[in-house]
Order: structure tokens, then C-alpha cells, then sequence
């Protein structure tokens, strides 16, 4: 990807529902709705897959719907992307909200 050569960074892509998905390949992924959507996953499976929270920019894309209520997480480092009109489900969401 053009943006990674550019700015020298690696750039981890994961989907979600209830659990967190490695996306081997971005230009091959497909999209499945249909499932949950448990915003907590996220911030499970972070730790574990060897992300930290001061080194690592969480970016979720995410039509906002989900849980009402997240666990405190250590990643500061969040941006919530929403499509135009939607809000998020949290209403008092650690990071950023950007609405697209």
C-alpha cells in the first residue's frame, strides 16, 4: 500500500464481530455483515496479538453500532471512523470520533 511506503509504517488490517479476524489480504478481503458487533473484541485481542498501547493507532471503521459500554483500555491512541449520519453506540467513547 502506497500510504505505508509513504509515512514508513506497518499496517495491520482486522476484522470484527464478536471476535476479531486477521485480514491476510486487503485486496482480496470481502465483507460479511450479518454477525454482532462487540467493540470490546477489539481491545481483547490487541494485547494479545502483541500490540501495545503507547506504539500502536487503533482505527476503526464501523457503521457505530455495538455495545453501550466498553471496559477502560489503555490504547489512547483510537479513532472511531463513522459514516455521514450514523453515531456511535458508546456515548462516551475513549479516542476520537470522525464522522465521514
Amino acid at each position: 500500500m502506497q500510504i505505508t511506503k509513504q509515512l514508513d509504517i506497518n499496517v495491520h488490517f482486522f476484522s470484527f464481530d464478536t471476535k476479531v479476524h486477521q485480514i491476510k489480504n486487503i485486496k482480496t478481503w470481502q465483507r460479511h455483515a450479518g454477525g454482532g458487533t462487540t467493540f470490546q473484541s477489539i481491545f481483547d485481542a490487541l494485547p494479545a496479538l502483541k500490540f501495545f498501547p503507547l506504539q500502536t493507532l487503533v482505527v476503526i471503521f464501523t457503521d457505530g453500532d455495538g455495545e453501550k459500554e466498553l471496559i477502560q483500555t489503555k490504547f489512547k491512541h483510537v479513532y472511531w471512523l463513522l459514516p455521514e449520519g450514523q453515531t456511535l453506540s458508546i456515548p462516551s467513547p475513549f479516542g476520537k470520533v470522525i464522522t465521514l
